[in-house]
Parts: structure tokens; C-alpha cells; sequence
């Protein structure tokens, strides 16, 4: 007595097995917005991936001066991240507010999972 007007109470009566229909029609979805999710959230973690590669080796790049060594150091650091360098350019600008100091810009391109991205470092060096 107490389970019928419990159920009567909510509206479900006599409609035994209406909750496979449903599930049959909820599951779906939920799976496939995880699947949606999962792979989102993967896209953006290698693509987080690449970028810190990216910066890194442009810091190292920057960080080595204006000595030339700039490119050898950004392909060792994204290597070491598992990136590859496309192109490393440096600029040295001069510095009209400091005589005495010298700037070094550096842009590298890197690569890697089919992900390309780009950072800049600039160090400015007072000699």
C-alpha cells in the first residue's frame, strides 16, 4: 500500500521499464559529450605543450646575447621539451634611452604533434 501511493504520489503508476527508453536516449549523449570533452581538453594541453616550448626557447635564445649562440640554444631547449625549432630570428635594435646597452629580440617558431607556435623574448644587456 505504502510503495503504490508512493509512486502514484509522483506520477510513475504502472510504467515498469520506462527508464530503459530513457537511458537508452540519455547514455548516448553523455557519452559523446565526454568523448567532445576528452578531446578538447587534449587538444589544449599539447597545445599548452608546444607553447612552453616555445617561450622557453625563446628565453634561452635571448638569454644567450648577442653572441651568436642564440640560435643553438632555443633548438637545444625545445628539444629537450620535445619540440622541434622551424626558425629562430634575433634582432638587436639599438637602445636610444641607454647608449650603453644593447637589445636582443628574439622570435622562434616551434613544432611539434602537427601544433606550430610562436613566442618572443627580449633581454636588453647594459654593457
Amino acid at each position: 500500500m505504502l510503495m503504490s501511493l508512493r509512486c502514484w504520489r509522483f506520477g510513475f503508476g504502472d510504467e515498469q521499464g520506462s527508464l530503459v527508453p530513457l537511458l537508452a536516449v540519455v547514455l548516448p549523449v553523455v557519452v559523446l559529450v565526454l568523448v567532445l570533452v576528452v578531446g578538447t581538453a587534449d587538444r589544449a594541453a599539447r597545445q599548452a605543450r608546444v607553447q612552453w616550448a616555445a617561450d622557453a626557447a625563446a628565453l634561452a635564445a635571448a638569454a644567450a646575447g648577442p653572441a651568436g649562440d642564440g640560435p643553438v640554444m632555443a633548438r637545444a631547449v625545445a628539444a629537450a621539451n620535445g619540440a622541434e625549432v622551424i626558425s629562430v630570428r634575433t634582432a638587436l635594435p639599438e637602445v636610444a634611452e641607454r647608449p650603453y646597452a644593447v637589445a636582443v629580440i628574439v622570435v622562434v617558431e616551434v613544432e611539434a604533434d602537427g601544433i606550430v607556435s610562436v613566442a618572443a623574448a627580449t633581454m636588453v644587456l647594459t654593457i
